[in-house]
This record gives structure tokens, sequence and C-alpha cells, in this order.
């Protein structure tokens, strides 16, 4: 495969997020990770409390490993009212098949910070502390969807207010990885009047990586900003074979005086 990309001098760009799609059913409602987050911060309490007599100073404590049996009562204590839960506890730990948000959210401490809901599609936002830290954007299919052609999908697309929401995208995107999840978006934030210029450059010299639905030009959403998207790869040789569906970059250009989208 073949990188389209072409940087260009003195344009205003930032990297803004990760947008990955997952195997239907793989995002939750909210509710349920902010479940999921208090109680692994009652767990870190917990855990704190019941070791208090054993700690050492901060940098000696780093990589020294947990005391799993303690760990594993305080968890079971807090989950009991969730039998899934405990039997994951006691269950041999298989990598695959897991939610990939909540292991953000226990693996690494991120947050849920925002979501997204339509009638076929479920997203959130999970980032980290850091207010200028990672971004990453989840969304799935809330049923079998993602086994539409990608015709049928674009047809399914009457309730969603974004582009990049909608039911198509994660269609297409499976598609292409033989209907495997992963990553799909890289998402950059570009400064005022950027986004103009970036697709004009495309338009001129990769055609071909421009989707349909921007051949026209970025979509605007109001006073909140504006997007343009294109495929990140050509299948074969540059500038002359079609455009290699998996993986998408893409540019947003917050409108002047909005919080980023």
């Amino acid at each position: 495969m073949n990188d389209g990309n072409e940087p260009s001098d003195g344009l205003d760009i930032r990297f803004s997020h990760v947008h990955l799609y997952v195997d239907r059913y793989r995002v939750c409602d909210l509710s349920s990770y902010k479940e999921y987050e208090d109680s692994l911060n009652l767990f870190q309490e917990n855990y704190d409390e019941m070791t208090a007599g054993e700690r050492i100073d901060e940098e000696e404590q780093r990589g020294l490993s947990l005391d799993v049996h303690v760990g594993r009562q305080i968890w079971q204590s807090i989950t009991e009212h969730n039998m899934d839960d405990n039997n994951s506890v006691a269950e041999e730990f298989a990598s695959h098949g897991r939610d990939i948000v909540k292991q953000l959210i226990a693996g690494f401490g991120f947050r849920v910070t925002g979501c997204h809901v339509t009638s076929r599609t479920s997203t959130v936002v999970v980032t980290s502390k850091d207010a200028n830290g990672i971004q990453i954007v989840v969304s799935a299919m809330k049923s079998d969807d993602e086994n539409l052609d990608v015709e049928e999908a674009s047809a399914a697309v009457e309730d969603n207010d974004y582009h990049h929401f909608a039911p198509s995208n994660i269609t297409r995107f499976y598609h292409a990885h033989s209907n495997r999840q992963g990553i799909a978006v890289l998402a950059f934030e570009v400064g005022h009047q950027c986004l103009e210029g970036i697709f004009l450059r495309y338009s001129e010299h990769h055609p071909e990586l421009v989707p349909k639905e921007f051949k026209t030009g970025p979509v605007e959403y109001g006073d909140e900003a504006r997007v343009f998207e294109v495929f990140a790869y050509y299948s074969g040789e540059r500038g002359t074979s079609s455009a290699d569906e998996g993986t998408m970059l893409r540019f947003i250009e917050p409108i002047t005086g909005a919080a980023n989208t």
C-alpha cells in the first residue's frame, strides 16, 4: 500500500484522536461504564487501606506487584451483586472478546468523557487525565448491520447528525479488514481556514482518496466544526490505483470560538 499524504509547509495541524470500530454490542451504555469506573475507584481506595501498613515510598513502589489475593477479595466484595464480574475473577483470562473501553479504563486509568448514540450505532469517548492527552473514540453497531453492504448501510443514516457516526463507515471498514475490528481513523485538528487548502490539495493531487461524500468539500456542522475525511492509502500504485478503504484521515477545523468537537 502506498501513502497518499504530503505534508504542507506552514500548516497549523495537531493530533486530535483515534477512532476505533469494534464488534457489534461491544460498546455498552454510558451508565454501565460509569458504574465500572466507580467500582475501580472504590477498589483502589479499599486496597490502599488494606495494604497501608505495607506501603513504602512511591519511588520504591513502582514496578512492584500488587497483592493479587487481597485484590481479588476486594474486587469480589465490590462486584458481588454482579455474577458476571465474580465469575470472571475465577475463570482463566482470555485476551480475545474483551470490551476495549473497559480495558482502557482498568488498564490505563482512562475515563469515559463523552458519548453519542443513534438507532444503529453506539459511541463513547475515552480520555486520559491530561486535558491535552490522548482521546480515543470507540464506535460499534447495535445490531448485525455491519454485515450489510456499504450502499445498504448508507441508506441507514437518517438519524445521524454527524457523518462520522454513520453505520456505513463501520460497514466499509469491516469489509476492508476481513470483518475484524481495529483502528479506523486518525484524526487531526487544523487551524482556522486551513481545511479548504487540504481539501483542494487532495482534490487536485489525490482525488482517488476522497470519498464521494466529501467530493464537494468539507462538511460543516453548524457553529461547531468543519470536517473533511480522506482515505489514508492507495491500494496499489500511488496516484493511479483505487483507494484502500481500510484507514481514513479526519481533519477537523473548529468554528472560531467553538469548543473542540
